[in-house]
């Protein structure tokens, strides 16, 4: 049923106050259908927890490690809050990046040395990993480069191959700091 707006100049939410909103497929939507997109609570800054990606790790309180086969790998916290320099990261890694079993690159052109220090400095910032730097003069191209399992099963399942809702329905500020990484 169609509402329409008076004179008074109700808000949207006001005029669809109580209405509960109904799943449509894509193929379905038309031209004046209104989208219901949640938001983040806390101004769009959400908190994503490592743990809840990965299976083979041990509680340390804040923060967690390996659990079988890789034990000497270095702790890192449980969870992480979104910033705008978190999600530039995650812009890196959504646009040269990659994940193997052990070990997450990624790959800059080797004038782009200022977004490689940038990219050390926001892993130890947030997981407390060191990070390298390997040029690659054939190539022409910097490899930034740590080793951590946990990073490697956290990133590859909730990162890689596409944009997580944290960063998708995040503040201006976060979505910004996403965009420069790519």
């Amino acid at each position: 049923r169609k509402r329409k707006q008076t004179n008074q100049k109700k808000s949207i939410s006001a005029i669809y106050a109580g209405v509960q909103p109904e799943f449509i497929p894509a193929e379905s939507v038309r031209a004046g259908d209104l989208a219901v997109i949640s938001k983040l609570p806390h101004g769009g800054n959400a908190t994503v927890e490592i743990h809840n990606y990965i299976t083979n790790y041990a509680d340390c309180g804040e923060s967690i490690k390996p659990a079988k086969g890789h034990e000497n790998d270095n702790r890192v916290p449980k969870s992480i809050v979104i910033t705008k320099d978190f999600a530039r990261l995650c812009g890196y890694l959504l646009a040269d990046g990659s994940v193997s079993d052990r070990q997450t690159t990624i790959t800059f052109n080797e004038c782009e040395s200022d977004f490689a220090q940038d990219a050390i400095k926001i892993i130890a910032q947030y997981f407390g990993l060191d990070a390298t730097i390997t040029h690659i003069p054939d190539k022409h191209c910097l490899s930034v480069s740590t080793c951590s399992v946990i990073l490697s099963e956290f990133l590859s399942k909730w990162l890689m191959h596409r944009v997580p809702q944290e960063i998708m329905l995040g503040s201006q500020e976060i979505k910004e700091g996403f965009l420069c990484g790519l």
